[in-house]
């Protein structure tokens, strides 16, 4: 897909194993997908979640992010879903 190049903002959620399961990680991800809806809502929102990393696809869930499974490709570090708000229809 190519984020990078289209205009698109992404959301990165990196964490401690220590602070994993206390809802850290969905906390700041809806926070930044309200910040973003609000404040750039012309702008797509995306999340690239790991297609076995249950907790991630919770997460960009709770962030108001849906599976955009036409967009999904292989990354630098392997294949990745894409989660997205906001796609041009």
């Amino acid at each position: 897909m190519g984020q990078r190049a289209r205009g698109v903002l992404g959301v990165e959620q990196v964490g401690h194993g220590g602070r994993w399961g206390q809802g850290l990680a969905s906390e700041a991800a809806t926070a930044v997908a309200a910040r973003a809806f609000r404040d750039v809502p012309d702008i797509p929102l995306i999340a690239r979640v790991r297609p076995n990393n249950i907790a991630s696809q919770r997460v960009a869930v709770r962030a108001g992010l849906t599976r955009a499974e036409h967009l999904d490709e292989t990354g630098d570090d392997g294949f990745d879903w894409i989660c997205a708000a906001g796609l041009p229809r």
